[in-house]
C-alpha cells in the first residue's frame, strides 16, 4: 500500500544561524502528521550575506537528514521566480516517479524565514489538517481576503499545487515570463478560476483571539462559499457568529471543491525581514529577485 506523505518545498537562501531558530520547529509540528516527509531544499546565495552553499547545505543536514528524506537541490544562480519553478518541477518529476495515487500526498510550502508559532498558540497540525479536502489549501496565516496564491507557510493537496503552483511557474518558464512569483501565481489564479467563489473556512482558536461581530462581515467567512469553524469546540466565542460550523458539517462543506483554509491569530512570524535588516539588506520588490544595500 501507497504510505502518505508530506513534500516540503522551501526556498531558501544562505543564512543557516537563522535556520536554526525556524526549521527544528516546523519539523515537530509537522512530524506530528506522521506522514513520510520528503524535504526539497533549494538555496540561492546572495554576496550580502556571509555564509556559503556548502556551509548552509551542512546545517540543513545537521538538522534534518536523519529525520527525513532530504532533498538538496544543486548551487544555481540567485532568482526567487528560478528557485519557485525549480522546487514544482522537482516536485512534479518526483511524483511521476514515485507517486501512483495524487490525493493521498499533500505538499507543504515553507520559505526559510517563517517561525513557527505552534508552542504559543497550543495546536497540533494534524487537528487543522484533518478538515482538508482533495483540493484544499490550508495557510497558517489569517487571511481576510481568498488569496489561495499566497507564498506563506502551508499545506495544500498535490493535485492542488501541481494544478496551480506547478503550472503556473512552469508556463511562466516556457513564455520567459518574469516578475514576483507570487504575483505571478494571483495573476494565474484569477485566470483559471473564479476567487469569490472559492469555498473558504477560517478556523479560530478562540483561546487566544479575541472574537469580535465584525467576524461576520468579513466576505472570506460569508455564505454561501465561506463559513467558520471553532479550533477547541468547548472555547465558545461571546458573539454570535452567522455561519458557524462543527467539524463534521466542515468538512462536508469542504468536499472535493477548491478550498481556502484559513487560522485566527497567525501561527507564524516573519523573521526574514528582521534578519535582513542587521545586514542593512532590503529586496527588490518590481521582480522579487535582486537584494540591494537600504
Amino acid at each position: 500500500m501507497e504510505s502518505k506523505k508530506l513534500i516540503i518545498a522551501t526556498t531558501s537562501l544562505n543564512r543557516p544561524d537563522l535556520h536554526k531558530n525556524i526549521i527544528p520547529d516546523w519539523l515537530v509540528f509537522l512530524k506530528e502528521l506522521n506522514l513520510d516527509i520528503i524535504w526539497i531544499i533549494n538555496i540561492d546565495c546572495i554576496d550580502k550575506l556571509h555564509f556559503t552553499y556548502e556551509e548552509t547545505v551542512e546545517n540543513y543536514k545537521n538538522m534534518l537528514e536523519n529525520e527525513v528524506e532530504l532533498h538538496i537541490l544543486p548551487k544555481k544562480n540567485p532568482g526567487f521566480l528560478d528557485s519557485c519553478h525549480r522546487l514544482s518541477k522537482y516536485i512534479y518529476d518526483y511524483g511521476i516517479l514515485n507517486i501512483k495515487n495524487n490525493k493521498l500526498h499533500k505538499v507543504a510550502w515553507l520559505e526559510d524565514d517563517w517561525r513557527c508559532r505552534y508552542i504559543r498558540f497550543k495546536v497540533k497540525c494534524s487537528n487543522l489538517v484533518r478538515i482538508m479536502g482533495e483540493k484544499s489549501l490550508l495557510s497558517f496565516r489569517f487571511l481576510r481576503q481568498k488569496y489561495i496564491w499566497a507564498l506563506s507557510p502551508s499545506i495544500m493537496a498535490y493535485n492542488l499545487f501541481i494544478e496551480l503552483h506547478y503550472s503556473c511557474w512552469d508556463e511562466c518558464k516556457k513564455k520567459n515570463i518574469k516578475g514576483d512569483p507570487e504575483h505571478l501565481l494571483g495573476l494565474y489564479c484569477r485566470k483559471k478560476m473564479n476567487v469569490d467563489r472559492i469555498k473558504s473556512v477560517l478556523i479560530l482558536n478562540a483561546r487566544f483571539k479575541k472574537i469580535k461581530s465584525e467576524f461576520n462581515d468579513l466576505k472570506f467567512v460569508q455564505e454561501p462559499y465561506g463559513c467558520i469553524m471553532l479550533l477547541e469546540k468547548q472555547k465558545q466565542p461571546n458573539v454570535k457568529l452567522n455561519t458557524l460550523k462543527n467539524l463534521t458539517d466542515t468538512i462536508e462543506f469542504i468536499k472535493k471543491d477548491i478550498c481556502i483554509i484559513s487560522i485566527a491569530p497567525h501561527m507564524t512570524e516573519d523573521k526574514g525581514r528582521e534578519y535582513m535588516e542587521q545586514y542593512n539588506i532590503k529586496k527588490n520588490k518590481h521582480d522579487g529577485v535582486k537584494y540591494e544595500n537600504k
